[in-house]
């Protein structure tokens, strides 16, 4: 959806918008209009080599799934990222009102893009699905940074929303949020006989009213959403009901009740009956929809396993079987109200349509420690299936159930999901699903658990109905997205995030000298680098959580990501020390924040960097990279003026320190812990703490001895006015103005957070909610000549929602300063990126949106790289972190067309010509990259084949036969569709060949190695949805998804050549496929069969002379194809044609910069001579980019071609004789 009118920042035509004149106040702008300032997404669009067994593709957190019955679509909602939808069963996902405004009338942190829950009645197609989504995660509350859950807006309701365009808004106008802002939406449910969508729909919410600043649990309730017409539309209306009264008598285990005003966690209908979850209180049931209920007998595992002081403790999920003839719920008793020794429970209803129906707990359920380690009320989740299991009449039901909570060891850190049968008041493990068959290694590895390979931290379980009656159970996890087509068996799920692109962002970095390569910390998904366009890498020694990262302005190699607190980690690690060598409980990590920066800067002398970073005090190494092992000081807390040499802080790294040494330098009380650092120069160092900064200058004629000034902070005397001294909750990042000592300060932008209402009881009155209170200001300018802070006028630059007067709290967690152009500052907000210019008087020009292209999400970090060279025509990038939608990047040196290319190689953006060859994760100086081999041309043999490949060599039992073992895969995942086609060996792998050699018979049953026995049953058996041999066929298309393109990280994991030898892959004389990965940098997407491939070939006994072809006539050449006189093929070539006999070989779906989507392109071989190289060039465009770029250079010979033309890329193959049967007899 584009529109008129849009100015130079982004901003919104000055005209009464639809929701203005609804009564709800102007929105701003986002989706891309012009392409000025226009942000593109790098990613992550999914993330490689993920936290769990086989290193799974890994995206953000997901709160809850819809899935529609028979598994094709689903929706997803996400942490901060608002609700993606899937229409292929998970193959690939879109984002769904992606670039919708909602306005706020308090603000603060809330967020209409934070999901709570869905709640989706499935239609005949997404065009009738009816969608609501509850905003605001459970126990939200408003942190240093905008990684703590985020409270929501009220409920955002729409009918067919994914079958709009991915720029509309689908959502109504109303969503409730006089009532609802600021509490977050944990359950939904829809009274029964309600038609969806229709006049008098009704709908049953629970709301979490989170946490204060003290982590004290706040209240929530219950709330009636009634659909009528409201202004000519249909709408929800929303009114609290009451909440039940304590019960007279304890109805949990005869257990003093905790307040019933703690949230309602869960609630859904068995029948006409309303059942409830209240925190630490119990369950209670209502017949007639909330109005008033009644309290469940709910008993508890008899002593010692509880004894007689267990309680009820904290939240609890349930779910209903499928015959609605069962509901069991899950949650835990502690054994010690003080703290200790808690026992998770499975209680099943049994009799919920009784009078007085009762909770009995199951036996067996897992313990805590392997559940939800000490994270109950974050990861829990549960789902039923029901199954006959006799078939003699009456037929035998037995319920099976599905528990999920936070993580567990085996081989990794996996999920800790667990499948059960229930049989009388046992659970028992869930035959062929989470056993352990005797005499095989192929079942659980734990009994119950099915949760290998796949990402710790449940918060969602969800079932459909495969066409043979089988279940498949999705999983929502901090991983994004898992899903296993065969009742959840163990290694049967997969991960499925292409596309999601979720990832909670927190802190990211740009390499010192690549406009490409970046790297990113990460909520739970740890310390990512950049290895593709939008295709991240978790590093193998980075994993868990992730927050500051840096690359070292000098021995670039080497980067240092924190995982959390006082945890700092460095790759390559071999001469690197931390700072703080941890220990259980330790002090200095405890009393750090859970995420914090970290900055570089280059010396002016001996080629040197400095690295500083913050706990509860200042840590500063000179010497990484250039020492074994490096060493780290601590900077001084001095009086005014004087100087005080920098000294370990806890000499030798030893630990436990004596309390001198951990006190040295730590700042007097209420600054709190280290938010983050920023280099002024190379002696002058900026410190923020929660509550106050500190300027550090070293003397310049004493290396090592410091000052240290408290600027802003406790005991720092209040400045005369105009200055203010600010207030907030928290301080959040600092800039320092290049130039000056002056520096900007933003912060939460309020004193006080969300007080929810306290909805009515029979026996008491409702309490009105209290919305935050608005600091002065949430930017800050720090005069230092002045001695103070002045208003710069961010916190009053959202528009107020009628009929409120005042501006919507708007939190800014990101600041910082254009490095070209000094007076220019940028601030990212929970909704967007500003920017002022500072003019006389160091006052501030009118703030304006700088948001042409952003998705309205919470901008956690803002940085500048820029071209160390000073290039005229290099970009100057400013890249944003956003919650739950990665990163984001924005040209600030010029306006840029939208552009459809393809890569050299892959670190190439195609931002610097000509293509700049070194590989920016080697160290400096190493071997550049070579220019013919294009991770975006690959090869792989034409499917189907007339023929299955012989089995070669000996058995293959890991990943050293890699082609071999890749041939394999690609067709053992007809049967086993959680196979990855990659090459690699994993226990994942080696269990499932365990398990059909013995569901097959094959001789040696217990073998983990693929025979010739084993070959030979899959490839007679592994058939594609049309009867051919599933072998070498596209490995990322299934019977659900059979025309589904390659996207990036498809090409780059699951296509694998023969051999690779000096950077030219060896592929076989036959029939192939030459897949074309097509990359597009405009948020607006190329329309289906828009973007388009010219592939053309040529081979010779010499790869020198096929590099060394002119290519001079190939420019003209590939623009007459798209209009104009027609040209000749230049001498030599071989054009690829399409099925249409065309050379525009088309890409058959949308083309958006999220998604790079591959052309695949059927290329005959067999008539090249054996040895011969084979020269590859492909030539990208589309309706958006006709080729239209300028060459920035010289076009005569391949690599001048690729390296100067964006739209150009090659790669060299050598062909070989197949060995053994040929696929095309």
């Amino acid at each position: 959806m584009e529109r008129e009118g849009i100015g130079p920042f982004g901003e919104p035509p000055a005209r009464t918008s639809a929701r203005s004149s609804a009564g709800l106040g102007p929105a701003p702008m986002a989706f891309p209009a012009n392409n000025t300032n226009r942000w593109v997404p790098i990613g992550p669009s999914v993330v490689r080599q993920g936290q769990a067994e086989g290193r799974p593709r890994v995206s953000g957190r997901v709160r809850d799934l819809a899935v529609s019955p028979d598994g094709q679509r689903a929706y997803a909602g996400t942490a901060k990222g608002g609700v993606w939808y899937t229409g292929d069963g998970g193959a690939t996902w879109e984002p769904l009102g992606g670039w919708a405004n909602e306005p706020r009338r308090f603000g603060g942190n809330t967020s209409a893009f934070a999901c709570g829950c869905l709640l989706v009645n499935f239609g005949a197609n997404a065009g009738a699905d009816f969608v609501m989504v509850g905003t605001g995660e459970f126990d939200a509350m408003q942190g240093v940074d905008g990684a703590d859950a985020i409270r929501g807006v009220g409920i955002l309701a729409a009918s067919g929303p994914a079958a709009g365009a991915v720029s509309s808004d689908p959502w109504e106008t109303a969503t409730g949020i006089a009532a609802l802002e600021g509490v977050s939406i944990t359950r939904m449910v829809r009274v029964p006989g309600s038609a969806p969508g229709a006049a008098g729909d009704r709908v049953i919410a629970a709301t979490s009213g989170g946490r204060d600043l003290g982590w004290n649990i706040q209240g929530g309730g219950l709330y009636l959403g009634t659909r009528s017409m409201v202004g000519g539309n249909l709408s929800f209306t929303w009114s609290a009901l009451p909440l039940p009264a304590p019960a007279p008598s304890p109805p949990a285990n005869g257990a003093a009740m905790a307040p019933v005003n703690r949230a309602p966690t869960d609630l859904c209908y068995v029948g006409n009956r309303l059942f409830v979850c209240f925190r630490s209180s119990g369950i209670a049931f209502s017949d007639d929809h909330g109005n008033t209920f009644n309290w469940i007998t709910q008993n508890f595992l008899p002593a010692p396993t509880v004894p007689a002081t267990g309680r009820l403790d904290g939240r609890m999920s349930m779910a209903v079987n499928d015959d609605n003839t069962a509901l069991y719920i899950l949650g835990e008793v502690t054994t010690n109200p003080a703290g200790g020794n808690p026992v998770p429970h499975i209680w099943q209803i049994a009799n919920p349509g009784d009078a007085a129906p009762i909770a009995n707990p199951l036996n067996n359920i897992p313990s805590a420690a392997n559940l939800w380690p000490g994270q109950r009320d974050y990861d829990q989740a549960i789902v039923v299936t029901t199954r006959n299991t006799a078939l003699v009449p009456p037929p035998v039901r037995t319920d099976r159930v599905y528990i999920g909570g936070s993580l567990i060891q085996v081989n990794n850190w996996n999920a800790s999901i667990w499948a059960f049968d229930v049989n009388g008041n046992n659970l028992v493990p869930s035959p062929g699903v989470s056993d352990q068959p005797v005499g095989t290694n192929s079942g659980a590895t734990q009994p119950g658990l099915i949760g290998d390979a796949v990402h710790p931290d449940v918060h969602s379980l969800r079932k459909a109905t495969n066409a043979d009656g089988s279940r498949q159970i999705w999983v929502g996890c901090d991983g994004g997205v898992f899903v296993s087509l065969r009742d959840g068996q163990t290694n049967t799920f997969s991960s499925r995030n292409v596309g999601l692109a979720s990832i909670e962002s927190i802190f990211s970095a740009s390499h010192p000298t690549s406009s490409h390569f970046s790297m990113l910390g990460c909520q739970d998904n740890g310390r990512q680098v950049r290895v593709g366009s939008t295709v991240w890498e978790m590093k193998t020694s980075m994993q868990g959580d992730g927050g500051g990262v840096t690359f070292h302005p000098v021995q670039s190699h080497y980067v240092m990501g924190q995982f959390a607190n006082a945890d700092w980690a460095c790759d390559p690690a071999g001469r690197y020390r931390a700072p703080c060598n941890l220990i259980n409980n330790d002090p200095e990590s405890n009393a750090s924040n859970f995420y914090s920066g970290i900055d570089t800067v280059r010396r002016a002398a001996g080629n040197l960097g400095r690295v500083a970073l913050g706990t509860n005090r200042v840590w500063v190494t000179d010497n990484l990279g250039t020492s074994n092992p490096n060493t780290w000081r601590v900077l001084p807390i001095t009086a005014a003026g004087t100087f005080v040499q920098w000294r370990d802080g806890r000499p030798g790294n030893r630990t436990p320190s004596t309390a001198a040494n951990m006190a040295f330098g730590v700042p007097p009380a209420g600054f709190g812990p280290v938010v983050t650092v920023k280099w002024v120069d190379e002696r002058t160092l900026l410190a923020l703490f929660n509550q106050g900064v500190i300027r550090y200058s070293e003397d310049p004629g004493n290396a090592g001895r410091w000052t240290s000034t408290a600027l802003i902070g406790p005991g720092v005397a209040a400045p005369a006015a105009p200055l203010v001294t600010p207030q907030a909750t928290f301080f959040t990042d600092i800039a320092p103005v290049p130039g000056t000592s002056d520096f900007y300060l933003v912060t939460t932008g309020q004193t006080n957070t969300w007080t929810p209402a306290v909805p009515a009881t029979p026996t008491s009155a409702a309490v009105a909610a209290v919305s935050p209170t608005a600091a002065a200001d949430s930017c800050f300018y720090y005069d230092d000549a002045a001695g103070g802070c002045r208003l710069t006028g961010l916190g009053q630059a959202l528009p107020p929602m009628p009929p409120l007067a005042t501006s919507p709290i708007d939190p800014a967690y990101s600041v910082t300063v254009d490095p070209a152009n000094p007076n220019t500052v940028y601030v990212g907000t929970s909704t967007a990126v500003w920017t002022a210019t500072r003019i006389a008087g160091n006052a501030h020009g009118p703030w304006q949106l700088f948001v042409n292209g952003l998705p309205e999400a919470v901008v956690q970090d803002l940085h500048i790289w820029q071209d160390p060279s000073g290039a005229g025509t290099s970009p100057r990038l400013m890249r944003a972190t956003l919650q739950s939608r990665g990163v984001w990047e924005v040209n600030l040196a010029a306006a840029e067309p939208a552009r459809t290319y393809v890569r050299v190689h892959p670190r190439d953006d195609r931002r610097m010509f000509p293509t700049p060859m070194q590989n920016p994760r080697l160290r400096p100086g190493a071997a550049a990259e070579p220019f013919f081999s294009s991770p975006d041309i690959v090869v792989r043999p034409e499917a189907p084949v007339g023929t299955t490949p012989s089995f070669r060599g000996t058995n293959i039992w890991n990943g050293n036969l890699r082609y071999q073992l890749w041939t394999f895969q690609t067709a053992f995942r007809w049967i086993y569709p959680s196979v990855i086609p990659n090459g690699e060996w994993s226990d994942q792998m080696g269990d499932l060949v365990e398990r059909h050699r013995r569901l097959r018979g094959i001789a040696n049953p217990g073998a983990r190695r693929i025979d010739a026995a084993l070959w030979a049953d899959v490839m007679a058996n592994a058939l594609d949805e049309n009867g051919s041999p599933g072998v070498y066929r596209a490995p990322w298309q299934n019977a659900a998804v059979p025309a589904l393109p390659g996207s990036e990280i498809d090409l780059m994991e699951t296509v694998v050549p023969r051999r690779v030898r000096n950077s030219v892959w060896q592929v076989y004389r036959e029939r192939s496929t030459v897949d074309v990965l097509l990359h597009h940098r405009d948020t607006r997407p190329v329309a289906a069969n828009g973007a388009f491939v010219v592939l053309l070939w040529r081979s010779g006994a010499s790869q020198n002379t096929l590099l060394g072809t002119d290519c001079t006539n190939l420019v003209p050449f590939v623009r007459s194809l798209t209009g104009g006189a027609p040209q000749p093929t230049p001498p030599g070539w071989n054009v690829a044609l399409a099925a249409d006999g065309t050379p525009l070989n088309r890409l058959s779906v949308d083309l958006a910069a999220r998604m790079p989507r591959a052309v695949s392109i059927n290329v005959d071989l067999s008539g090249v001579s054996t040895g011969h190289r084979i020269l590859l060039l492909a030539v990208v465009g589309s309706t958006n980019d006709v080729f239209s770029a300028v060459p920035t250079g010289p076009v005569t010979s391949v690599e001048n071609l690729v390296r100067n033309w964006p739209h150009a890329a090659a790669r060299v193959v050598s062909v070989w004789p197949r060995p053994g049967n040929q696929l095309f007899p």
